[in-house]
Parts: structure tokens; C-alpha cells; sequence
């Protein structure tokens, strides 16, 4: 998802779907976007779900 302009209100739908496939997900690659401070939250709410197996972001 590298470049992809994702702001911060489209992270939160993002991470959303991610929740579903947690189990799957390793590698998540978000350089390039417009994330900033609430998408980030978003994301660390994703890294602290005892589901979330990301090996690298």
C-alpha cells in the first residue's frame, strides 16, 4: 500500500478491514501516505491485537 495518499480517515476504514485478516497479514508497507498522528493511532491499535502477526511495517 506504498504511495497510495491514504490519509488518516481512510486509515481507520483500512485498518478496520486488516482486523479481519489478521491471522494472514506479515508485511504491511504504508511509506508515502498522509497517515499523520490519528492514523497512527489507528495502527497501533492493529499492532496491540493479540491476533496481528506483522513481522514488518
Amino acid at each position: 500500500l506504498c504511495g497510495c495518499n491514504i490519509t488518516e480517515e481512510q486509515c481507520a476504514f483500512l485498518t478496520s478491514a486488516l482486523c479481519s485478516n489478521l491471522p494472514h497479514l506479515r508485511k504491511l508497507n504504508l511509506s508515502g501516505n498522509k497517515i499523520k498522528n490519528k492514523g497512527v493511532k489507528h495502527i497501533s491499535e492493529l499492532l496491540m491485537d493479540v491476533r496481528c502477526k506483522l513481522e514488518r511495517l
